[in-house]
């Protein structure tokens, strides 16, 4: 499961800011490795990393404004609303 419901993230438009995210593999034996994606106007996702229950994504601002997006893990699916200043 991830919690990040509710979450904010802002960044100014050009830079980057990381996400994290908790996560838990339904086999506690795997780690939770499934392909992160996410739809948005208003960032591009640059990378991620998956330690120990967490997921770090790095998002950069490419457009001005404010969006709600949807990071999707598998078939787990989290909204974060994101700041472009």
């Amino acid at each position: 499961s991830k919690k990040a419901n509710g979450t904010t993230v802002s960044m100014k438009k050009g830079k980057t800011a990381k996400l994290t995210l908790k996560v838990s593999a339904q086999n506690n034996k795997k780690p939770a490795t499934d392909l992160i994606k996410i739809k948005s106007k208003q960032v591009a996702l640059t990378g991620y990393t998956v330690k120990k229950g967490k997921v770090v994504l790095k998002l950069k601002g490419k457009k001005k404004g404010t969006e709600k997006i949807t990071v999707q893990s598998g078939k787990k699916k989290v909204k974060v609303k994101v700041v472009v200043k």
